[in-house]
């Protein structure tokens, strides 16, 4: 039992576990979406105007750099004489070209600073193409210098070659440098000895970018935290709807288990005083009723404990494992039919009638199984039923090539909301709850008869009574 119980506690742990696994997965899938969708959609904005900015930024600085007259600026402070300079310090004096160089750079950057027009020459690029500048941001740095003395190689300037260059903000705002919002970038060269080559770039951004990103892909988020939301009721409700089932399904095998045991002494005992009784009348005579009613008592203790096998077995069924034979379907409906007229003989109310071929038919069935669903449904019949007058009718009957089975009563029918569930395990409708039993009987039926590939259809009307028919289509 406690190695039964960790078993089941390993086995609900595995299920969470791989259940949380699932839903993070998910949750994972869901983010690499809307992150994608975030990423083309930052890539989709202002793209039309970006490109228009992009063509009047770069034929506003042809033959310039950075802005109009930033070469200007860089020119005066780096002239060739100063190149020549440097390239004497770059050959005998190392550590001394780097500190001149360093400082050359901050002097330029400072100049270009000062004297930069690119607030102006955006704002007249954006009043000519009709955009309001005041919600548009822009970023304009340098992000490639270096020298050459002959014209061919190039070294550093403004940092040594075991570092790298930073770039340099010169206008705007920094927080917008990413590739989303690159409009120009512009590497100039020139292949002429003591020149420079010299990188830049402009990034033009929306004010509130992102917010406009997400009120683009609005729709998805939505549409994703709604899905998020429903994969979290489902995972919950279909989680607890299995622990709940699963404990079911445990209380009722430890039911059975449990119930075996007591159920089984008894019937023992029974069969034994059975026995006995019947060595001591064997040979006394006009002990015929005796010796009747004795069979009967055996049979039925055997019948019994049948069932309580049958319980267990229903419980763990398995369909190929039945065995089945052909039989003689009519004389077993007279055999199971007079042991039932004999059980209520005392009770002149009921009446079990039948209406049988003559000829006997052969069909391939389970014995046993088939006298459990004619009990099953002949006692619910009675059971069932509450007319002065009980009866039930039980018809054999060869219908456009098939065999129909049917049990007929007059009792008080099925209501409507209860037909779906009446052949569910352990199911009771509630007009029949104070009447016992605990639901199994219509459960067996439907098990054995789809066992045995027959079909069985129910009909019913309150107070009226109700008809159960069991069709099967091989039969000799």
């Amino acid at each position: 039992m406690l190695r039964r119980a960790k078993d089941r506690l390993l086995s609900t742990t595995m299920l969470k576990v791989t259940a949380s696994l699932c839903f993070v997965i998910l949750l994972g899938l869901h983010y690499k979406l809307i992150s994608d969708a975030y990423e083309v959609k930052n890539a989709e904005l202002f793209r039309v105007e970006k490109e228009r900015i992009k063509q009047a930024y770069e034929k506003a600085i042809i033959n310039d750099k950075l802005f109009p007259g930033g070469q200007n600026i860089i020119d005066s402070i780096l002239s060739v004489e100063v190149l020549k300079e440097l390239e004497i310090l770059h050959t005998v004096n190392r550590p001394a070209f780097y500190a001149t160089s360093s400082s050359l750079y901050r002097d330029i950057v400072v100049a270009l600073k000062q004297d930069n027009t690119i607030d102006s020459l955006l704002a007249r690029i954006f009043y000519d193409l009709g955009l309001e500048s005041d919600t548009i941001e822009h970023s304009l740095l340098i992000h490639t210098f270096l020298l050459t003395f002959d014209g061919k190689e190039y070294v550093t300037f403004g940092y040594k070659p075991d570092q790298t260059f930073e770039n340099t903000l010169l206008s705007g705002n920094p927080h917008i440098v990413r590739p989303p919002s690159l409009v120009s970038t512009i590497t100039v060269s020139n292949a002429l000895p003591y020149t420079y080559r010299f990188g830049f770039a402009l990034y033009i951004q929306q004010e509130r970018a992102i917010w406009h990103t997400l009120v683009g892909i609005l729709p998805l988020l939505c549409l994703s935290g709604v899905s998020i939301l429903l994969m979290l009721f489902v995972y919950f409700v279909t989680f607890n709807n299995w622990i709940k089932q699963k404990k079911l399904n445990e209380i009722i095998s430890d039911f059975v288990n449990s119930i075996t045991h007591e159920y089984k002494t008894p019937i023992s005992t029974i069969k034994v005083c059975v026995k006995n009784l019947r060595r001591e009348v064997r040979d006394q005579e006009g002990m015929d009723n005796i010796n009747t009613g004795l069979s009967i008592i055996e049979r039925q203790s055997d019948r019994l404990n049948n069932l309580i096998d049958q319980v267990i077995y229903v419980s763990m069924f398995d369909p190929g494992k039945i065995k089945k034979t052909e039989q003689p379907i009519v004389q077993d409906l007279e055999t199971v039919l007079n042991d039932l007229r004999l059980k209520y003989q005392q009770n002149k109310n009921v009446y079990i009638q039948s209406h049988l071929p003559i000829q006997d038919l052969y069909v391939k069935y389970n014995l046993f199984l088939f006298t459990t669903v004619l009990i099953n449904l002949v006692q619910n019949a009675v059971k069932y039923n509450d007319s002065d007058i009980i009866n039930v009718h039980v018809d054999l009957k060869e219908i456009h090539g098939k065999l129909s089975l049917s049990v007929t009563d007059n009792g008080i029918g099925i209501a409507g909301e209860d037909l779906n569930y009446v052949f569910d395990r352990f199911y009771q409708g509630k007009s029949v709850k104070n009447r016992g039993g605990i639901g199994l009987g219509l459960y067996y039926v439907r098990q054995l008869v789809v066992t045995h590939n027959w079909k069985i259809d129910v009909k019913s009307k309150v107070n009226q009574g109700t008809t159960v028919t069991i069709t099967m289509s091989e039969y000799k």
